[in-house]
């Protein structure tokens, strides 16, 4: 699902005034929509946005904290495997 971007600029797009600011603003806004897509992909659609923030922002405190990188290491094996499954079914 998360894909890195990787972006190959032509001679004509090094010329052109602005491109790099276009180049971030996509990658800003394909990052943010490949963000969108793991909310779906964990099921949360039906949640309120307070809800999910506020999810967020606990999972935020924990990577933070003393233990944020076991919690780091534990949600990353649980993420990995559940994008595993995904990639099968499609």
């Amino acid at each position: 699902m998360a894909i890195d971007i990787i972006h190959f600029k032509s001679h004509r797009e090094a010329a052109k005034p602005g491109i790099d600011k276009r180049t971030t603003e996509r990658a800003d806004i394909r990052r943010k929509y490949e963000l969108g897509e793991l909310v779906l992909e964990a099921g949360l659609s039906g949640e309120l946005s307070t809800v999910v923030l506020g999810m967020l922002l606990e999972a935020k405190a924990k990577l933070d904290s003393k233990e944020g990188q076991e919690w780091r290491r534990r949600w990353w094996s649980k993420g990995d495997r559940a994008l595993t499954k995904a990639q099968h079914q499609a």
